[in-house]
């Protein structure tokens, strides 16, 4: 009687076991339907948003288009490229001209000072600063080592530059305004046609100012100019006048759409600058690299044609080896360049590897 009921104990146990078992498993098939149902309506709604959003992108690019802005994806990747090259176009420009003042400043400090007074004097009277730049670049140059020199030419500068936005002038006139100065102080001499026909034509009535800056008419002016007119001084008593004429408008000038527009530019092209450095302080290690290689195989192509012993074959396989090896050379010093690159720094040209040298 004990095995029987021993027996009817356990199994009673196991058909309970199994009964929470099932229950638990339909628990968990009904949770698991639950979960797939919210699954699919999650998704339904993700779909019809996502239906939402592509025709509101559809809109946007299609407003887009109609503005002449980029209207695809492609156009938008496509735009980011240009201006990528663009601000390594604007950087390697602001490279040569911060090398430039560098060097007609007298150092690196009075260099960053002349480009600090240049970008503060285009946001002061709304002007395209890297205009501005290049100008006062030759016209410093032309005055170097000249009774013009330092703040006279600065004062020179700012007469025509602030002119220039007074009259409303373009970059353009602007600029060869400035040029015909500065060949005029090259030169030594003014002549009437320089005065007339490139001065002029980039700042209307530039010979009646002249006339007016010596105290005389058109015609003595001429008679001047025909027995010789000394640049030094002409430059000095022109920009004078023209300071006198045009320089009490600058301050309503400097409020005009044009003179915004200008500013605009100029800010945009200070981020331009930033981004395009980056890219070159990336890109130029490379370049190095590339320029290195194929330098080092132009010369061991040098050396097989020129040499007096050997079949063709052979120089022929001195070439090929020379340029092997650069392009090792090459590839071994990218892979240091990654490396570096991780850690922050940037292989110098100098710790490139020198190549074959035999």
């Amino acid at each position: 009687a004990v095995p029987n009921t021993a027996l009817k104990k356990a199994v009673a146990q196991a058909t309970q076991q199994q009964t929470q078992a099932y229950a638990q498993a339909q628990a968990a098939a009904l949770a698991f339907r639950q979960q797939q149902a919210a699954l699919a309506q999650a998704t339904r709604q993700a779909a019809q948003e996502a239906r939402e959003a592509s025709g509101i992108w559809r809109q946007m690019f299609a407003v887009a288009g109609g503005l002449g802005i980029a209207a695809s994806m492609q156009g938008i990747i496509g735009m980011l490229k240009q201006w990528a090259t663009e601000a390594v176009n604007v950087a390697i420009k602001m490279e040569t001209l911060t090398t430039a003042f560098r060097f007609l400043s007298g150092g690196a400090q009075a260099g960053a000072a002349t480009l600090l007074f240049l970008r503060e004097t285009a946001n002061r009277i709304g002007s395209d600063f890297l205009v501005l730049a290049q100008s006062f670049r030759g016209l410093e140059a032309a005055t170097r080592g000249t009774a013009l020199e330092g703040q006279k030419a600065r004062d020179i500068f700012l007469s025509f530059a602030e002119a220039s936005r007074v009259l409303g002038l373009s970059s353009d006139q602007a600029q060869h305004a400035l040029l015909a100065i500065e060949q005029m102080i090259s030169k030594g001499k003014v002549s009437r046609e320089e005065l007339v026909r490139q001065l002029g034509n980039a700042l209307p009535g530039a010979l009646q100012i002249a006339a007016r800056a010596y105290g005389v008419t058109t015609e003595a002016l001429n008679g001047m100019l025909s027995a010789g007119m000394d640049s030094i001084a002409f430059g000095e008593k022109f920009a004078a006048q023209v300071k006198k004429e045009f320089g009490a408008g600058i301050t309503e000038a400097a409020k005009t759409a044009q003179a915004t527009f200008a500013r605009f530019a100029n800010n945009m092209r200070d981020v331009s600058v930033d981004v395009g450095n980056n890219i070159l302080r990336l890109l130029k290690p490379f370049m190095d690299m590339i320029n290195l290689a194929f330098d080092k195989s132009n010369e061991l192509a040098r050396r097989a044609a020129t040499a007096q012993t050997g079949s063709n074959r052979a120089a022929v396989e001195l070439r090929l080896q020379g340029t092997g090896l650069a392009f090792k050379d090459l590839s071994e010093t990218a892979q240091q360049q990654l490396l570096t690159l991780q850690q922050g720094t940037i292989l110098r040209p100098q710790d490139i590897p020198a190549g074959p040298s035999g």
